[in-house]
């Protein structure tokens, strides 16, 4: 049965020799790539007719290190004045066709694009994620900054990896900044590569083999912990380092939705520069990275981009063209798409809203016989179920929040018939209920090995009896507290555990239910845990079968807990 986990870095390693070896393009790369840009829901025929500008300069800039990186340049053709500048930073390569120089430059920006450290053309260094984006970035700025075209005015837009950059470059503190757009873009690096301490194999490993970063992905698979590597990149915890405004966009089925509103939520709320603290707008759809499902005029990028360049403008003082300040106008710090099934007629629509709506926490309890009760338990009893987890027959991942994975909401029934998924499923709601906010998981647990992982699953069962997911989350048991160093795990002693299971605005329709799966895998989305306790980096040991065991009595409540609204907090006030 055990396979010998110290074949995992020898594996790794063939991986990114045949992906060097391999030519062809991953299937979802380029779509990766022009969300890294912004341009995935641009009009592909007015961008084909828009005339594309060769840079008025391509050149390395040299760091701070010595180490070059590529940039390019743009200036309108007629620069009378010092102006203002507009960077996207990447790991993609940058495009000497990129439409959006002629957009910038169109407006009266200066637009740079530079291949981030040990990607693209800049490959004096190795990639090393972000974690050298705040000086290189600072190094950047200074010198755009001391040009007689530059007015000292730089401002950072891109999705995804770039828009990484940004965040990462944030924390630098360069004085030339002074706004940002991130698109989809993860503000805890930890939490993304570790979340709730199990490596997210899913994204992780195809992203660095497909990139060329085997070196960098066995670097990370090093750092287990929230340690100080992983500071440069946690936006939580840096956000005295935030001194300008910003515009985020996101997805509740994006791969990095939990990570950006976190740290969304202390640059609007913690931030100790009145610059930064409540000047930063937030914008989710329903989809991000993940382009599967239907929801009704959903689509945010368009009116995204068009309070990016409102902000741009704003900040560097120019005249703000009508239709951009009605658009600021119309939209408050806070704009959600509030999920429904499709044919919903109480959901599938935009809500503009200062701060997240104010909610009641609706709890709900795992009960005997698979139920899922709105009551907690009374009896004092041993009620418990036991489970026989197999890392060698781990349960597969079907949907959710991923990139290289087949992703979104999709029907869970083919994995909810194992011995090892226990299911707990509440009564249908008799009327539209909204929630909107965090949604956390609290289980109380025990096993017979020196570790393992407990995984849960929230779905919406429709009345035809689909299973479709909501959301999902895990924990390592030992990181069961995001800590340096990883907790004891004493086989049979009980512990209380919490389980992140991210942000949503989502309506249950009336004859749905709620659905919790508990498990101890869910694989590739998340690495396997071979329940021997050892670091991922050093699996000498072989893998062993764990029986787990979750408890549900009066004394040790397992349940979940979601944020329920009212409508009248989320009203449909909002046009994209």
């Amino acid at each position: 049965m055990a396979r010998r986990w110290a074949a995992l870095l020898t594996g790794l390693l063939a991986l990114a020799a045949a992906a060097a070896a391999d030519k062809t393009t991953p299937e979802w790369l380029p779509r990766a790539q022009a969300i890294a840009r912004g341009e995935h829901h641009r009009d592909a025929t007015a961008a084909a007719a828009r005339p594309q500008r060769a840079p008025t300069e391509s050149f390395y800039l040299t760091m701070r290190d010595g180490v070059r990186l590529w940039t390019l340049l743009w200036l309108p053709e007629d620069v009378s004045e010092p102006i203002a500048t507009v960077m996207m930073r990447t790991p993609y390569y940058t495009d000497p066709e990129s439409g959006w120089a002629t957009t910038w430059n169109g407006r009266g920006f200066a637009y740079i694009e530079q291949d981030q450290r040990g990607s693209g053309d800049s490959r004096d260094d190795r990639f090393q994620l972000w974690r050298m984006d705040g000086p290189d970035t600072y190094d950047t700025m200074e010198w755009i900054a001391a040009q007689p075209w530059s007015n000292g005015r730089v401002f950072t837009m891109g999705g995804s990896a770039n828009g990484v950059t940004q965040l990462a470059g944030m924390t630098a503190e360069p004085p030339w900044f002074k706004g940002m757009a991130p698109m989809v873009a993860s503000m805890h690096g930890h939490k993304t590569v570790y979340d709730g301490g199990a490596f997210r194999t899913g994204l992780v490993t195809p992203w660095m083999l497909a990139l060329g970063f085997p070196d960098t992905l066995l670097e990370v698979m090093q750092h287990e912990g929230d340690t100080e590597y992983w500071d440069p990149i946690n936006i939580p915890g840096n956000e005295h380092t935030c001194h300008i405004p910003g515009v985020h966009q996101g997805g509740w089925w994006d791969i990095f939705v939990n990570e950006q509103i976190d740290g969304w939520h202390v640059l609007q709320y913690d931030a100790p520069d009145e610059n930064c603290r409540g000047h930063h707008y937030l914008v989710i759809e329903p989809q991000g990275h993940c382009q599967y499902g239907e929801w009704p005029n959903s689509t945010s990028t368009p009116f995204f981009h068009d309070l990016t360049a409102y902000l741009f403008y704003r900040e560097n003082g120019m005249p703000i063209p009508p239709d951009l300040q009605a658009r600021a106008d119309a939209t408050d710090w806070v704009t959600l798409y509030v999920m429904a099934p499709e044919g919903s007629t109480a959901g599938n629509y935009w809500t503009t809203l200062p701060h997240f709506p104010p909610a009641t926490d609706a709890t709900y309890y795992l009960a005997a016989d698979g139920v899922l009760a709105s009551t907690p338990p009374v009896a004092a009893d041993n009620a418990s179920i036991t489970f026989t987890y197999d890392p060698d027959s781990p349960v597969r991942t079907i949907g959710g929040r991923e990139l290289a994975l087949p992703c979104g909401p999709r029907d869970q029934r083919e994995v909810e018939n194992r011995t090892d998924v226990l299911l707990f499923t509440s009564a249908p709601a008799a009327e539209p209920v909204a929630f909107v906010g965090k949604m956390t998981a609290t289980l109380h647990v025990a096993t017979d090995q020196a570790d393992t992982d407990f995984s849960v699953k929230l779905t919406d069962v429709y009345p035809d009896g689909r299973s479709i997911l909501w959301t999902d989350g895990i924990v390592r048991l030992r990181w069961r507290e995001r800590v340096e160093e990883p907790l004891p795990v004493v086989p049979g002693e009980v512990y209380e555990v919490h389980v992140d299971l991210s942000w949503t605005a989502y309506v249950l329709e009336p004859g749905h239910s709620i659905r919790v799966a508990i498990s101890s895998s869910n694989f590739p989305r998340f690495d396997r845990n071979p329940n021997t306790g050892e670091p991922i980096a050093q699996p000498d040991g072989e893998g062993r079968v764990a029986r787990n065991t979750v408890f549900f009595d009066a004394t040790r409540p397992s349940r979940i807990t979601l944020p329920r609204v009212d409508f009248a907090e989320i009203p449909n006030n909002y046009e994209p």
